[in-house]
């Protein structure tokens, strides 16, 4: 079987007519483009409906998901980013392809560390953005170590190895070259990877996000609304953030493209501005003051890492009455709500503009206003939070990946439980039998399953349609499916 890249998605990837998932729609012709680069050499592009082979998707957090799968056996998570040019370049570097999205590529297959004599160096040490040289006696411990390093990091940079006692990273950025100190682990030479690996500050993007929210380190903002500003203060914040480096990682950021990600940080949209995103546990830290100044951005990253500046959180009025089956739950009453209630809490977290969440409403309403008239219904909350405009309150310990996010909390405690079932009434309520503190017996009625039924039946007609082209439809239109 041929080096796979294969990507798990909700609904259609290609279809504009079900977007049930937006990213998924996004992705689609982007996909398109790399398979086509290529499928020539061996390399195939496939794709997994997991409304329709949830068997294959049970490791599926959120869509879309990519994975990589060699040879038909090992299995590794896509760490690239999303547009036709990056998936390609992600694969040229994990199996070793020479190409491109336009012209044809040959394979040139090598192992995961080089090696090097010594009038390799000079050239190897500008193959790529960020390059490793490890000086080594063949067979010491130290080349071993570093082996699995490289194994670790042989789809994001380059390695070499040259008989010597040392390690030296060579980079396209900041300092061309750092050397490690320090004794060779892999521990220690993968934090020493990921920290210098990463410039002081870069043009933050769709194409390189990824590589910053897996780092868990907090990200800086620095949003800037033209090149004058990005001049002015950018050299400015670069020494203010420099000596925290490895502690938290600094981003400029366009404001008239990506200006909208300023209010999911609880900064307002007034350039230039800073703000600091905790990520590990969604806690943001919007730059308040008048001026952005070195001392201040310096003073203010120090207090953030220390604890001494606090979060913001934004949250939505507390709804005044709730007279709705499905409750409503906002940032200011999450934890009075669920964690003093003294009762079973179900809670989904939602987007407005997702369609997976639009398609459970009605039976999320259902599922509430069944358990509001069964005896002892009142031992459970059955409640949702707009997670747009509300933030997950500090005494969660989990992000939010996908939408909708469905999690059970027992009365008395703070550990939250996944739901993993499908989005049916039924498996609502087998879940709240399994996991409820009183209410573990609870029936679907007859007509409740007749309906369920035809619910289900209607849903698989809609998504058979929807992947179906029409006779009437235009010849640009099947290109854009």
């Amino acid at each position: 079987m041929p080096h796979v890249l294969i990507v798990h998605y909700a609904n259609a990837i290609l279809t504009t007519i079900n977007v049930g998932c937006g990213h998924c729609k996004k992705l689609g012709p982007e996909f398109a483009k790399a398979a086509e680069a290529l499928d020539k050499e061996g390399v195939k592009l496939a794709q997994v409906d997991c409304t329709q082979a949830q068997d294959l998707c049970k490791h599926v957090k959120g869509y879309p998901t990519m994975e990589v799968r060699l040879n038909g056996n090992n299995t590794y998570p896509y760490k690239g980013g999303r547009s036709a040019e990056s998936i390609v370049e992600f694969m040229k570097k994990y199996l070793s392809l020479e190409c491109s999205i336009n012209i044809s590529f040959y394979r040139q297959i090598k192992p995961a560390v080089s090696q090097l004599t010594g009038d390799k160096v000079a050239e190897f040490t500008k193959s790529d953005n960020v390059v490793l040289l490890g000086y080594f006696q063949p067979g010491s411990a130290e080349e071993k170590e570093f082996q699995k390093v490289a194994e670790k990091f042989r789809n994001d940079y380059s390695f070499g190895s040259v008989k010597a006692p040392s390690v030296v990273l060579f980079k396209k950025f900041d300092e061309r070259f750092v050397p490690f100190e320090g004794k060779v682990t892999e521990e220690a030479l993968t934090n020493f990877v990921e920290t210098e690996s990463v410039p002081l500050m870069a043009e933050i993007g769709p194409e390189n996000y990824m590589k910053y929210f897996e780092s868990k380190l907090p990200l800086a903002y620095f949003f800037y609304g033209d090149d004058e500003q990005r001049n002015k203060y950018g050299p400015l914040i670069e020494e203010a953030v420099k000596e925290f480096k490895g502690k938290i990682n600094a981003v400029y950021i366009k404001a008239a493209q990506f200006g909208q990600h300023a209010e999911s940080l609880n900064l307002e949209k007034e350039w230039p501005g800073f703000v600091v995103h905790s990520m590990e546990k969604d806690l943001k830290y919007p730059f308040k003051e008048k001026e952005i100044t070195k001392d201040a951005i310096n003073k203010f990253v120090k207090g953030v890492l220390d604890g001494s500046i606090k979060a913001t959180f934004k949250s939505e009025p507390v709804p005044e009455k709730q007279d709705e089956p499905v409750k409503v739950i906002v940032h200011d009453n999450f934890d009075k709500t669920v964690f003093q209630s003294k009762k079973d809490v179900l809670v989904e977290f939602y987007a407005p503009w997702c369609g997976a969440c639009k398609n459970l409403a009605p039976v999320y309403d259902k599922l509430a206003a069944k358990y509001a008239k069964v005896k002892g219904g009142d031992s459970l909350i059955v409640a949702k939070m707009n997670a747009v405009a509300n933030d997950l309150p500090e005494s969660l310990n989990f992000e939010l990946r996908a939408y909708p996010t469905i999690k059970f909390f027992k009365a008395g405690s703070k550990e939250a439980i996944d739901y993993d079932g499908d989005h049916s009434l039924k498996a609502f309520v087998d879940f709240l039998n399994k996991h409820s503190t009183k209410l573990n017996n609870v029936q679907l009625e007859k007509a409740e399953l007749e309906e369920e039924e035809a619910r289900q039946q209607k849903a698989k007609e809609a998504r058979e349609k929807a992947r179906k082209p029409s006779e009437g439809d235009s010849k640009d239109s099947k290109e854009e499916l």
